[in-house]
């Protein structure tokens, strides 16, 4: 399987109310076990981490480690850089521990100061699969020193090598990577850790597939999806705002239009409203609506859109002149059942 795997599993095995928490104690915990298996306890044991969720698992690991061991952990950067909800409470757990030394090293002079030939065994926590090209400091000063007690000191790195594939990377003796091997890493041994992940997440399609099946390669705005909701009335407007909040998720533009009547009742600066006049669509509106719908990828139509006369021949004349793939939904479906031609 692939990196990318680990993203959508991540976030589908959330779905299933498998918490990030939980997954990184498995994974810091997971690195313990190897340790102590491979190299025994009683050990000096250095963990460099960094300050994204692979220093997360670090954090982890030197909570288990310390029980039976003696455990130095050197976050390389500022704590308050430390990024993820989990990775932040496992930092603030260590904090309160008496057994876990904690050093700080937020610049490239400290690490080259440091002397580590008195470890057994170092742990290389500093930077995930999500990073690209060469280390950037002081995270480079801190792989240039973990490398050079090649061959003197024992070295793990969580995951895989930071730095890797680069020529920048950590030279360690193996990684410690989760679940299962991925195709892309290659050059280093691997030792793979179950953490957790449940099998269903083999035979399931959820959240997570669906935003990396949107995912384009660019960095341009809409260009992973443009998509208008048409919805809401005088007597609805939570169901068009909460289809609107949950493809802004996986779409990078959504645009809600709604009467201005509901359409004052949301208070949402992430929210791209266009008002129509009154309390409900009606024929009128079809102009503006057509038009708006020329500049996006896909239309919904009808959540909360009510059934008022007026609404649902504006529903099916805008249903007749479509030119967009379209969702009909609620209401909307209400004023075509008996005129199913029209689709």
């Amino acid at each position: 399987m692939k990196i990318e795997d680990v993203y959508v599993w991540d976030i589908n095995a959330k779905w299933l109310g498998i918490s990030p928490f939980q997954l990184m104690e498995n994974a810091g915990a997971g690195v313990a076990k190897v340790v102590e298996e491979r190299f025994g306890k009683g050990l000096k044991i250095a963990i460099f981490s960094g300050t994204g969720n692979n220093g997360g698992d670090g954090f982890v690991a030197a909570r288990h480690l310390s029980f039976e061991n003696d455990v130095t952990l050197f976050l390389v950067g500022d704590e308050a850089n430390i990024r993820s909800e989990e990775a932040r409470h496992n930092w603030e757990v260590l904090k309160k521990l008496d057994f876990v030394k904690i050093k700080v090293l937020k610049d490239s002079s400290q690490i080259k100061a440091l002397n580590l030939e008195s470890f057994d065994i170092i742990v290389d926590a500093l930077l995930g699969a999500g990073t690209k090209g060469e280390p950037r400091e002081p995270i480079r000063s801190a792989v240039e020193k973990i490398n050079e007690c090649v061959g003197k000191v024992k070295i793990v790195s969580i995951d895989l090598p930071s730095g890797y594939p680069s020529s920048v990377c950590v030279k360690a003796d193996f990684a410690v990577t989760f679940q299962w091997d991925k195709e892309e890493y290659e050059g280093f041994e691997r030792v793979v850790a179950k953490i957790g992940y449940p099998k269903e997440l083999y035979h399931l399609v959820g959240p997570g597939d669906a935003k990396f099946a949107l995912r384009k390669k660019g960095e341009h705005k809409g260009q992973n999806g443009k998509l208008l909701i048409i919805g809401g009335s005088e007597d609805y407007f939570g169901a068009p705002y909460l289809a609107a909040k949950a493809a802004s998720y996986i779409v990078d533009l959504v645009y809600l239009a709604m009467p201005e009547y509901p359409a004052r009742r949301i208070n949402d600066p992430d929210m791209i409203l266009r008002p129509f006049e009154g309390k409900n669509f009606r024929g009128e509106h079809f102009e503006k609506a057509l038009e708006l719908s020329k500049g996006v990828d896909a239309v919904i139509l009808g959540p909360g859109i009510g059934q008022k006369d007026e609404t649902q021949s504006f529903v099916r004349k805008f249903i007749k002149s479509r030119e967009k793939p379209m969702v009909i939904d609620a209401d909307a479906l209400k004023a075509i059942s008996e005129d199913l031609d029209i689709l």
